[in-house]
Formats: C-alpha cells, sequence, structure tokens
C-alpha cells in the first residue's frame, strides 16, 4: 500500500467519526498530511459521492432516508453558516427579530434567515435555502455564547411600549431557568446602555 493509499484511508477513518450532515473543511484533516493531498483526496471522494462539496472549502457526509433511497441530504444552511463562522474565528448569533419569535415576544416568524456577526456580510446559499450574514458592532454580539444574549438581542429590536410584562417573564424564563440566573440577568440587562428604554420592566420583573 503506498503512501496515497494509506492517507486516503486514514481520511476515511477519520470521516467515519463525523455526523451526516454535519459540515467540516479540509482543516479537519490536514494534520494528517500535505494539503494538497487531502485536497485530492476529497475531490476524489466528492466524485464518487461519498461527500458532497457544499460551498468552497467545506464538505458534508450526505444522509438518506430510507423512503427516498435515492435521493441524498446534504447539510441545512444554519449548520453551514454556523460551521462559516467557526472556521474563521467570527462571531454569529440569530438576528434580534428571530430571537423575539422565538421566545415568543412577536407572532410573526422571519422571513428570511438572517444572522449576524462581527465578520464580513455575505450570503450563503445551499440547494433551495439562504442565509444572509450581515457584519454588525460588537454591541450587538454581547452575550454571543449565553442564554441571556437570545434575550438581549430581541430586547434591541422591539419596543417595550408594546410587550407585556408577563410576556417579558416568559422569555426570561425560556432563557433562564434558575431564580439566581434571572436576578444575575436582569441585573446585567439594567447595565446595558442600549436597553435604558426598558429599565422599567426590568425593575418590575426585579420587584416581583
Amino acid at each position: 500500500m503506498n503512501r496515497q493509499d494509506t492517507l486516503t484511508r486514514t481520511v476515511l477513518n477519520r470521516l467515519s467519526n463525523i455526523a451526516k450532515s454535519t459540515p467540516f473543511t479540509v482543516r479537519k484533516f490536514t494534520d494528517l498530511g500535505s494539503s494538497s493531498s487531502v485536497h485530492r483526496i476529497l475531490s476524489r471522494l466528492c466524485n464518487e459521492g461519498k461527500i458532497i462539496r457544499v460551498m468552497r472549502g467545506f464538505y458534508v457526509l450526505p444522509s438518506e432516508i430510507d423512503s427516498l433511497p435515492n435521493v441524498k441530504f446534504s447539510a441545512s444552511v444554519e449548520s453551514l453558516a454556523r460551521a462559516w463562522a467557526l472556521d474563521r474565528g467570527y462571531k454569529l448569533v440569530a438576528t434580534g427579530i428571530e430571537e423575539a419569535y422565538r421566545l415568543r415576544l412577536q407572532t410573526q416568524a422571519p422571513v428570511k434567515s438572517i444572522y449576524w456577526t462581527n465578520g464580513p456580510s455575505r450570503t450563503i446559499s445551499i440547494e433551495n435555502a439562504t442565509a444572509i450574514i450581515r457584519h454588525v458592532s460588537d454591541s450587538k454580539l454581547r452575550w454571543s455564547d449565553e442564554p441571556l444574549g437570545n434575550l438581549f438581542r430581541a430586547m434591541l429590536v422591539l419596543d417595550p411600549k408594546y410587550v407585556k410584562r408577563h410576556h417579558f417573564k416568559r422569555a426570561l424564563d425560556i432563557c433562564l431557568k434558575s431564580e439566581e440566573q434571572k436576578i444575575t440577568g436582569l441585573n446585567k440587562l439594567s447595565k446595558v446602555r442600549e436597553l435604558k428604554h426598558w429599565q422599567h420592566l426590568i425593575q418590575q420583573l426585579n420587584e416581583a
């Protein structure tokens, strides 16, 4: 067995540990051999239908459904957007409108998949789905990896005059489970300059 065959077998072995429809890049394998060698192997695997190239530099193991054996599914546009951000070292969050809908602070679902990032603005498309990624200031990405950040971004885009106290409390309950977390979270939100118009509602929950 030559070196290329050995490298191919090693790449296939590592691929077996990657979940189907989960995007990955060539960097997943660069510790195994040269970048050019890995690229050639991935290109060959694409031609053989074992993996799918979903975007420049990004691949997935296709998944199938028993009832549709001839149809292969790749990645969701959200997972691809998140993989892109992770690979580049950017933050990526759902927009305030999306978070407001998820937290039941508004009933209208967003029509488009839009995300905020500290990276460059771009559009990612896969099959019939598109994700619009918009560069925003770091102030909108506060607590990007915490549940409190979801509520914060929803509050950024809503007018508190139209948010009822019990709806705000419900959103807080969705994000933060323990009473200690809620007290700490409300204290953090009360100190954010962009949320000064929310102080009345925050104070009401603090005093409840």
